[in-house]
């Protein structure tokens, strides 16, 4: 199963991995991909983003891995796959970006490595912390018409209540 299969996978990287997504839930266990936030220097450094997906020649367990992060005075966190959303995005992996004790912005990347771009663009006095992005594509029936947003949590100040907030992503 692919909950099992997850277990394993991580127990060869050490405990300091978080934020583990799949890229899709149906069809070959071989076509997946995971992504994930993974702290090389162990607990209280920066996270990075890698995937990890079936690839024989470069791993002898038969996973292979990429960091697709590693800025090194950047947390990056909590990845979320774009998929079936009907834009050039498919494919690609919305995280959580800033540098440690300062504002945390959304930002996308290329599930391939290639550049990332922000999404969001908040400032000290906007926001603290931010969680769970994830791309979402919806229906007005009033319109008639789709519409694509990136729901995600957001707070002010370590004490402050978690909110929801939207953004349109297509206004990148």
């Amino acid at each position: 199963t692919t909950i099992s299969t997850i277990d394993n996978l991580t127990n060869g990287l050490g405990s300091y991995i978080d934020d583990i997504v799949v890229d899709r839930q149906t069809g070959n266990f071989e076509d997946r991909t995971l992504a994930f936030s993974y702290a090389v220097g162990g607990f209280g450094t920066d996270r990075d983003i890698w995937t990890m997906s079936w690839d024989t020649g470069l791993d002898p367990d038969g996973w292979g891995n990429q960091q697709l992060t590693g800025d090194a005075t950047t947390d990056e966190h909590s990845p979320s796959w774009v998929r079936n959303s009907g834009t050039s995005y498919d494919g690609y992996i919305l995280y959580v970006a800033g540098p440690g004790g300062d504002p945390e912005n959304i930002r996308i990347l290329d599930g391939d490595g290639g550049g990332s771009q922000a999404v969001t663009f908040f400032d000290s006095f906007t926001t603290r912390e931010i969680s769970a992005p994830k791309w979402c594509t919806g229906y007005d029936w009033e319109n008639e018409e789709s519409f694509q947003r990136i729901i995600f949590g957001m707070r002010t100040s370590a004490t402050d209540d978690w909110d929801l907030y939207l953004a349109d992503p297509l206004q990148l």
